[in-house]
């Protein structure tokens, strides 16, 4: 629909055309001529409007839709890092159900030879049992032997205890005697240093009445007494 001011305008111009041809004495085909290039002016005027209402409108439109798809660039950013979230959770969740598998197949072969192991063990009971009986029997065996020798034991310790008072008397003894031996050897030194001054007494007074040209009698007399 046509502006009303474009259409006034090119209503004021059509007149003014026929006014100044009238005027001027114009012939019809200069008044046309006028008429379509205000015509044309008032248009183009016109359509530079439009067109500039119509540039704006879509620049609006351009500036929400670049608003509303930067909006769109955020949340699909957004919604990006949270399916990044996502895929490094099941990524993890995949290791660790990869972990547990290997750890399951771990136990299921450590569970077979846990079984392979007790069919071993269930086909070995009786020998087992039979040598508990036998371990039983040398137990027996054993025991009575450790009595025999507990009582050896005991046997033995009186012996020692009766071998320790003896000892202890012979040491009595004996430190006895060594003092009887020690007591005997002093009195016998004693006895030797009583001599041996007696001697000495006695030379010393044969030495002392005796001539003194009978050497060797003095001799033989001092040598009895030391003999």
């Amino acid at each position: 629909m046509p502006d009303p001011v474009h259409v006034l305008f090119f209503l004021i111009a059509v007149i003014l055309a026929v006014i100044a041809s009238r005027r001027t004495m114009m012939s019809p085909l200069t008044t046309l001529v006028v008429v379509c290039l205000v015509t044309g002016i008032v248009l183009l005027a016109a359509r530079s409007k439009t067109m500039k209402v119509t540039l704006d409108r879509e620049r609006n439109i351009s500036a929400s839709a670049l608003e509303d798809g930067s909006v769109q660039l955020e949340t699909c950013g957004k919604e990006l890092e949270e399916k990044k979230s996502l895929v490094d959770g099941f990524e993890s969740q995949i290791k660790q159900l990869s972990s547990e598998k290997e750890s399951l197949a771990a136990e299921a072969e450590r569970l077979k030879a846990e079984v392979a192991k007790n069919r071993d063990l269930s086909a070995n009971v009786d020998q087992i049992r039979g040598d508990l009986a036998a371990a039983k029997q040398e137990g027996e065996r054993l025991q009575a032997e450790a009595n025999d020798a507990k009582q050896k034991v005991e046997k033995l310790e009186i012996e020692k205890s009766s071998l320790q008072t003896m000892v202890g008397d012979l040491q009595k003894k004996f430190e006895a005697a060594e003092l009887a031996k020690n007591t005997a050897e002093q009195a016998a030194k004693s006895a030797a240093d009583e001599a041996a001054k007696a001697a000495a007494i006695a030379k010393a007074a044969a030495a002392a009445g005796a001539p003194r040209d009978e050497p060797k009698k003095e001799v033989n007399v001092a040598a009895a007494p030391a003999a």
